[in-house]
């Protein structure tokens, strides 16, 4: 399952907490891949964004709904409900609650939680982006959100 782990290699949030994602077990000093919490959390972000993006342009597809304001508050309620469950996630590691404890000897703290909860959401915001730029002609309504396409310019 190195396939999700790519998506969060950046270092932003720190490398401890991208072990303890990882699966990083300290007394077998390897990484474990049943505690690799990377697929579960990339699954959720990517289909969370295919829903919002399926609701906003098949489901809402309503000519009131084709203002970029309100792409844009699509976009806002994708981001903030990835941002709370991926800091969650981790502060739930953090407190000893889940069943991913973090390992005592790998430096996490809050801080590195709020930041991958922000880079978690702005990585549901591209590619929110992306299916809108991709599949957004199916719609009847809003196939000009959140631009309109130089395709179907006339």
């Amino acid at each position: 399952m190195e396939f999700f782990s790519l998506f969060y290699q950046v270092g932003v949030y720190g490398q401890d907490l991208f072990y303890h994602l990882k699966g990083w077990d300290n007394g077998m000093q390897d990484f474990v891949a049943a505690n690799n919490q990377f697929p579960t959390i990339c699954l959720i972000t990517f289909l969370s964004t295919a829903l919002v993006f399926v609701v906003y342009y098949y489901i809402l597809n309503h000519p009131r709904f084709n203002k970029f304001w309100h792409w844009l508050i699509a976009m806002a309620i994708l981001f903030l409900g990835i941002f709370l469950y991926s800091r969650g996630l981790v502060i739930s590691d953090l407190t000893g609650v889940s069943e991913h404890p973090i390992d005592p000897a790998l430096n996490v703290s809050t801080d590195n939680a709020t930041m991958f909860g922000v880079y978690n959401g702005v990585l549901s915001c591209i590619l929110f982006f992306v299916l809108s730029i991709c599949f957004r002609f199916g719609s009847k309504n809003c196939k000009n959100t959140p631009f309109k396409s130089l395709i179907n310019r006339k």
